[in-house]
């Protein structure tokens, strides 16, 4: 068996969700430790964090779908990754 192609947009999917979720999940948690005052909760602290997560996996997965058009242009001209599916 062999790949021939992988599809930008279902990698775009899964890694953005993915890396979405670790990065929101560790800036909260960074967020809850760097607050400084009342109002760096707003600011710099969890909803920061929160945010900043979820732009490291819209950028992940951009980057990951340039990853899968480019594995696309290679595999088309030198061939696919084979795969052996025996035990």
């Amino acid at each position: 068996m062999e790949i021939k192609r992988i599809s930008p947009g279902s990698v775009f999917k899964v890694i953005t969700a993915a890396y979405g979720l670790i990065g929101m999940l560790v800036g909260i948690l960074a967020g809850l430790f760097a607050q400084t005052g009342p109002r760096g909760f707003f600011l710099g602290g969890p909803a920061a964090g929160l945010f900043g997560g979820l732009l490291a996996g819209i950028v992940a997965g951009l980057f990951a779908a340039l990853s899968a058009l480019l594995y696309n242009v290679i595999a088309g001209i030198v061939g696919g990754i084979r795969v052996d599916l025996e035990n």
